[in-house]
């Protein structure tokens, strides 16, 4: 990155969610990619969050704070948007909610010099009314997505030019996760499987849109087979996130099953690539519209996938040849799928060779990061010339 454009943007990220999910995962790495390229980077977010908190281990992360979640219709809103971008001289804002636009666009009306980004996760409807899209869309410089099946699903709701939607597909940092490095043989024997015990397991905040209940019902359905030895293993996120209720039901099915002594509930840590490449098999068969980096992280240490068959999972798996689909929240499609992987060692071993091979090509970090500065760099250009227009 050039050195006058390091100096130049200043961007700021405007994330109201107290979840720790894939979105908010995403936009910190991308917070700390730039950061560490010099970029004077600002995060707006929930006190208390774990954004917040996750953003506080960056020092080079400038961050505010909001007191609360966002309240509905709250003009005062607006007023403390302006005053934060004018603060800290921000001159390009980054949201992953489009409803902060309803905010945001008024905000923003005397400071046509500041760029507008949106991100989208999901092929979600807009949350607008269809009177109120083209003015709050018309004033976002670029909206963009994580697959071309986002990108259909955004032009088909959403009143927004298609030079203005840009794919910018999640990345891995490949030096981190490789199988040559981690063979999850030490995180298999702390949840007691051995050499010989298929392992099987889902990594996700832990929420019915990831589908873990499915996956206890389905691994119920599996343990009728007894000519092997299984392990299922949940990793989840800080109980902090959780729901205590949903965990509560999780356990319960484990007792319903009379499979505590093969399910094991693990945290997520730091730990993902020896995590991946101990299990056989990644599951995520829950409603969550795209399965997100934790397919790729899996296909990336070489296992093969079972997704739910929705929006954005054909961009993980292909024609199936790095994993299979199945019908969300249905555990019988789920046991057949993974009998058929467990019956077909062969086909599974080259499906795990063939996914690396295929997220190295298209999810690598560094691709993501040029592809957001690229963004970045029309921006500034659309809003200087923007501004030296209305000063004559």
């Amino acid at each position: 990155m050039k050195i006058a454009f390091k100096q130049q943007i200043k961007p700021l990220w405007i994330l109201f969610s107290t979840r720790w999910g894939g979105a908010e995962q995403v936009a910190l790495s991308d917070m700390v990619d730039l950061a560490r390229e010099g970029v004077a980077v600002s995060l707006l977010c929930v006190e208390g969050s774990p954004l917040h908190a996750a953003a506080l281990r960056h020092p080079r992360i400038h961050v505010q704070t909001f007191p609360a979640r966002l309240r509905r219709l709250d003009v005062a809103l607006i007023g403390e948007l302006r005053e934060t971008v004018s603060r800290l001289d921000a001159n390009i804002v980054l949201i992953n909610d489009e409803s902060l636009l309803w905010y945001l666009v008024p905000a923003l009306i005397r400071h046509p010099e500041v760029s507008l980004v949106a991100s989208r996760h999901n092929p979600v409807e807009s949350p607008f009314k269809k009177w109120m899209r083209a003015p709050l869309y018309g004033r976002v410089d670029y909206l963009t997505v994580l697959s071309e099946s986002v990108r259909s699903s955004v032009l088909s709701n959403v009143p927004i030019p298609e030079r203005k939607i840009k794919v910018i597909n999640l990345g891995l940092d490949f030096t981190r996760f490789d199988s040559s490095y981690s063979n999850g043989q030490a995180m298999r024997a702390s949840w007691g499987a051995g050499t010989e015990t298929v392992v099987i397991g889902s990594v996700g905040r832990l929420s019915p849109d990831i589908g873990q209940d499915t996956f206890l019902k389905a691994a119920a359905g599996l343990m009728k087979y007894r000519e092997r030895n299984f392990r299922f293993v949940i990793v989840g996120e800080d109980p902090l996130v959780a729901s205590d209720e949903y965990i509560a039901e999780l356990k319960e099915l484990v007792r319903q099953f009379h499979m505590d002594d093969f399910v094991t509930f693990a945290s997520l840590g730091d730990n993902l690539p020896e995590v991946m490449a101990a299990f056989d098999i990644f599951v995520m068969p829950g409603r969550e519209e795209v399965p997100g980096l934790g397919a790729l992280e899996a296909l990336a240490m070489e296992r093969p996938v079972v997704l739910s068959r929705v929006v954005g999972s054909e961009d993980i798996v292909g024609n199936q040849e790095f994993g299979l689909l199945v019908h969300p929240e249905d555990a019988f499609d789920l046991q057949q799928k993974i009998r058929t992987l467990l019956e077909h060692p062969a086909m599974r071993q080259e499906m795990g060779i063939n996914g690396r091979k295929y997220v190295l090509k298209h999810f690598d970090k560094r691709t993501r990061f040029l592809r957001t500065v690229e963004v970045f760099e029309r921006c500034m250009k659309r809003r200087f010339a923007r501004s030296g227009e209305l000063k004559e």
